[in-house]
């Protein structure tokens, strides 16, 4: 695990469900870390959006994150790519944790 600056990472996605950012903001210092896939110069999120943006409205300049390198130029995107719609985990309360 290491800390990486939250201005390194390249991909914040603006469409990201409010309700978890929300509830990452409530938990975030106990909450996994992301992972981020490291390119030269730039962290591509591969997963940890919601905490990215919780960190981000928080005010942190830093998250925890387990960085690995690709394994070819593409594999970072092609993980990010294979989101899964409406799959945040939030009931029909809004409760997600």
């Amino acid at each position: 695990m290491t800390l990486i600056e939250l201005e390194s990472i390249s991909n914040r996605r603006p469409d990201l469900c409010e309700g978890c950012v929300l509830d990452y903001m409530k938990v975030l210092g106990t909450a996994d870390p992301i992972v981020a896939y490291q390119s030269p110069g730039t962290m591509t999120v591969a997963n940890g959006n919601h905490r990215v943006e919780a960190a981000h409205r928080l005010g942190w300049t830093h998250i925890r994150a387990e960085v690995r390198i690709p394994e070819s130029p593409h594999a970072a995107t092609l993980y990010q790519d294979q989101r899964i719609p409406g799959g945040c985990g939030h009931t029909a309360s809004g409760n997600r944790f």
